[in-house]
């Protein structure tokens, strides 16, 4: 009888042990074979998309008059004032500027070229060569100061009024000077003449 107990007893524990070595390789199994279930709070990049498929976590949006998706701080939603304009390229200082097609054009001296809109002119031309002479020169009057975006960088332009009417000056690279006339500080021919500067680029 003590001889059976004493072979019984290795037996039950060794049962015992494969039960738990079996039930622990059962649950190990089913816990490395289930799929990752994602965390609950975390949001899925590029889960967003709207109806147009923009990413709004991203920050594009929809630009109806654009037809795609944008950053607005990027790219402006808005419709393009300029698509029908014209557009003149000077080789000799490798820049190009584009202008209402109402406004005319004409070369002066040095490779300068002045644009007429209504009674307001933009003349561009290169100090390097002295062609600027036409340029009507400061003489003072009232301070004015504007700002304009071009090719990519912000400009300030500083000017005068005197006798009613606003002149203002500005250099940029390449030893270029700009004259902005603009009669009887009239805004609409003001802001339309910073509008054809503003399409200013160079090309190399």
């Amino acid at each position: 009888m003590q001889n059976q107990k004493g072979f019984i007893l290795p037996i039950v524990i060794a049962a015992v042990v494969a039960a738990l070595l079996g039930a622990g390789g059962f649950y190990a199994y089913k816990y490395y074979s289930a799929p990752a279930q994602p965390a609950q709070n975390q949001p899925i990049v590029g889960g967003d998309r709207d109806a147009h498929g923009c990413i709004g976590s991203a920050g594009y949006s929809w630009c109806e008059v654009k037809q795609k998706c944008l950053r607005t701080w990027e790219e402006p939603c808005q419709a393009d004032t300029t698509a029908d304009w014209k557009t003149y390229t000077n080789s000799t200082y490798n820049y190009q500027i584009s202008y209402v097609s109402i406004a005319t054009i004409e070369e002066t001296a040095g490779s300068g070229i002045k644009i007429k809109y209504q009674n307001g002119s933009i003349m561009i031309c290169s100090t390097s060569v002295g062609a600027c002479g036409n340029v009507p020169g400061i003489v003072g009057g009232q301070p004015v100061n504007r700002e304009v975006n071009i090719d990519g960088k912000k400009y300030s332009i500083n000017g005068y009024v005197y006798n009613g009417n606003e002149s203002l000056y500005l250099s940029l690279p390449n030893n270029l000077f700009v004259y902005l006339g603009v009669p009887g500080q009239n805004i609409q021919i003001e802001n339309r003449l910073l509008e054809i500067l503003s399409t200013f680029k160079f090309t190399k």
